[in-house]
């Protein structure tokens, strides 16, 4: 099935790059430019929304971490037609070594982007994996969020998100800071709060 969840994948992205010509872009994303401007950041993103997030950051320096889990294979076949180096594990399996990987990726300048809510969800309650990089790396985390006006979804527990053509996507970031010592105790909290908020006034239609 890993092989036909990768297959499907690559098609979706092949699609997504011909599709993302027609979309209409509405963004609020000055937090996370202004904090990669500073160094890496960690990127925090909602599982389903990691095809057109993943899709908008081309370009970036960013170094996405795939769960190995079936909706994993799909995602990280979509993101290889992207261009971007993936780091595979996730909370459920190789969530250790693709941490370990992540901080390297952290010192080599590279943002790791972590879909915090997989690989099996509750959507939008996220794992403390971002957490932990955050703070042991002392760098922001920044929740990118992306909403569609119309998409084709899954079925599964994150329903993947596929913007149709034409449509208007809505993109914002925010900004959270770890303190410079010590533990994060409400790190969880506000990253949770933050997956959970709403777009700003300027991103709406």
């Amino acid at each position: 099935m890993s092989r036909w969840a990768h297959l499907l994948g690559v098609t979706l992205g092949r699609l997504a790059l011909v599709w993302a010509r027609t979309w209409r872009l509405r963004l609020q994303v000055a937090a996370l430019d202004e904090a990669m401007a500073e160094g890496p950041v960690v990127v925090a993103l909602m599982h389903g929304e990691l095809l057109p997030a993943g899709l908008l950051a081309r370009g970036r320096s960013m170094l996405p971490m795939v769960s190995q889990s079936r909706d994993g294979e799909i995602i990280a076949g979509a993101l290889t037609v992207f261009g971007f180096p993936l780091v595979r594990g996730g909370s459920s399996r190789g969530g250790a070594e693709a941490l370990l990987r992540a901080e390297e990726g952290l010192r080599d300048g590279l943002s790791p982007v972590l879909a915090v809510d997989g690989p099996r969800g509750p959507a939008g309650v996220p794992k403390p994996g971002a957490v932990r990089l955050a703070v042991a790396s002392r760098r922001p985390i920044v929740v990118v969020r992306v909403a569609a006006s119309r998409a084709w979804r899954a079925r599964s527990w994150d329903r993947l998100m596929v913007p149709w053509p034409f449509t208007t996507l809505r993109v914002w970031a925010i900004r959270l800071d770890p303190p410079q010592t010590g533990p994060w105790d409400d790190g969880l909290a506000a990253l949770t709060q933050a997956l959970n908020q709403g777009p700003p006034e300027d991103v709406l239609p």
